[in-house]
């Protein structure tokens, strides 16, 4: 997050003029300074802040009652939606503080700049898996030069989650004793997985209305997931593990001893112990158990169990990767072990395809659960039914680039490259820095650029991407090569 430091001179000096206008109660002045630089340094927060302050002592509260669904608020977030459709994230934030200037506290341009925020802040969330799964793969000499970026992409997902949230907090204040926007803000804090936020959201929720059970619902699902989170945590010791193994023991004999009317809290507390102790088939069939109970109904213990499943299969198949690099030459062997790794790859995609379509059933309005089930299909090969579901999860702010480059992968298999190059050509430029998510959409685009026999377009493009990033993939090679063949 930006601080005062991290401002050009000129931004600082406007910055403290601004607040020295505050200070002074010239609430027009510091929100004509702070206007400006709020949208030249988006991720300058406590700029921000100082600015919605300035604007709503400036109102004097009344633009807090103005109505909610005039036509200019409306257009005004109606705007932002479609920049953040088109990919223009940073335009679509100076949009939404736009539509705030005359509505400071306004629900609608408060959620507007929510939304912009939010969709920068997955774009950045997106990045940093890549850049975490290769930081896993780094050898130990090149772990410093991946973690630099990975640190400063985190810090960037991290503010704009915190403007994200800062716009929903800005709601509360038009009516303090509302519980509905603070459920809101509680349930974004959970999504983004900012547990110490949600806790403190929702503790307040109960101390201003104790009867408020969704609140305290929710107090327990926050609890459950840092839980399931810690659970993925390396141990510090083998010492410091002996007295769970010896406790997962007795609650094994205690829970199985109860016999069809075992104590569930136990049983979970056994389950939890089992995925601590990797043994994700135990783990799994007790997280099944516990499912049972709420009729599968309940999306945590759901999860819980396609978890179970998939670090097993991670386990049996990195042991079977093990034991082949560890066969020598022409070993009879290596075609057996060959074979039961794709028999355990193919099983796996099998079970997340059905994951995947049973989400959907669930919860047929979450474009998100449509992106998982577009992608298991495309990787599945079944190409006719992954696009109609990668078209409708487009849709989805968040998801709208990864939706449109598996979308024109599809169209691409099945050889109709026109309409591939048109969707990656147009969604490359919808995004405006050379990320990660622009250089795969680039990247791709310069495949289906090859295949379609346009050679020089599809250097053209890995040139781009070279003179950025010239270790992404292979795209040395190939812009290298062009230069000695």
């Amino acid at each position: 997050m930006k601080t005062k430091e991290d401002l050009t001179p000129i931004q600082r000096k406007s910055y403290f003029n601004a607040l020295s206008a505050f200070e002074r109660s010239q609430y027009g002045l510091a929100t004509s300074l702070l206007g400006p630089l709020v949208v030249e340094e988006p991720e300058f927060l406590p700029g921000r802040k100082l600015l919605r302050e300035a604007q709503i002592q400036g109102s004097s509260g009344a633009s807090s009652f103005r109505g909610l669904s005039g036509s200019g608020i409306s257009l005004g977030r109606g705007k932002v939606r479609k920049l953040i459709e088109s990919g223009e994230l940073l335009a679509a934030l100076a949009e939404a503080e736009k539509a705030l200037e005359n509505d400071p506290t306004g629900v609608q341009p408060n959620k507007g700049l929510h939304d912009a925020a939010e969709a920068v802040a997955a774009e950045a969330r997106k990045e940093l898996s890549s850049l975490e799964s290769a930081l896993k793969a780094a050898p130990a000499e090149g772990i410093k030069a991946v973690a630099r970026p990975c640190d400063a992409v985190r810090d960037r997902a991290h503010t704009y989650e915190a403007i994200a949230a800062f716009a929903l907090e800005t709601i509360i204040r038009r009516d303090e004793n509302a519980n509905g926007p603070r459920h809101e803000l509680g349930d974004y804090w959970l999504r983004v997985e900012n547990y110490d936020k949600a806790t403190e959201v929702f503790r307040i929720i109960l101390e201003k209305d104790p009867k408020d059970l969704l609140a305290a619902s929710k107090l327990k699902e926050v609890a459950a997931r840092r839980s399931l989170k810690g659970m993925d945590a390396p141990k510090e010791s083998e010492k410091a593990s002996k007295p769970e193994l010896d406790t997962l023991e007795e609650l094994e004999k205690e829970v199985t001893d109860a016999g069809e009317n075992p104590d569930l809290v136990k049983a979970r507390k056994l389950a939890d112990l089992y995925y601590k102790e990797r043994r994700f088939q135990e783990a799994s069939e007790w997280y099944n158990y516990l499912s049972g109970h709420t009729g599968h109904t309940d999306t945590l213990l759901l999860d819980l169990v396609r978890k179970c499943r998939d670090r097993r299969f991670e386990a049996e198949t990195a042991e079977l990767r093990k034991a082949l690099d560890g066969l020598p030459a022409g070993d009879n062997s290596a075609d057996a072990i060959r074979a039961e790794i794709g028999r355990l790859e193919s099983e796996m995609a099998d079970r997340s395809l059905a994951d995947a379509r049973q989400r959907v059933e669930r919860n047929p309005t979450d474009l998100k659960h449509r992106l998982d089930l577009g992608r298991c299909l495309k990787q599945a090969r079944r190409y006719e039914e992954a696009i109609p579901e990668l078209q409708r999860a487009s849709g989805h702010p968040g998801a709208h680039i990864e939706a449109m480059v598996l979308l024109a992968n599809c169209f691409s298999e099945l050889k109709m490259l026109d309409l591939a190059i048109d969707i990656l050509a147009e969604t490359e430029q919808q995004i405006p820095e050379m990320n990660e998510a622009k250089k795969e959409t680039l990247y791709n685009l310069g495949i289906v650029y090859g295949l379609s026999g346009s050679n020089d377009k599809s250097l053209e493009c890995m040139k781009r991407i070279y003179k950025r990033d010239c270790t992404y993939r292979d795209v040395a090679a190939r812009v290298e090569a062009s230069y000695t063949a």
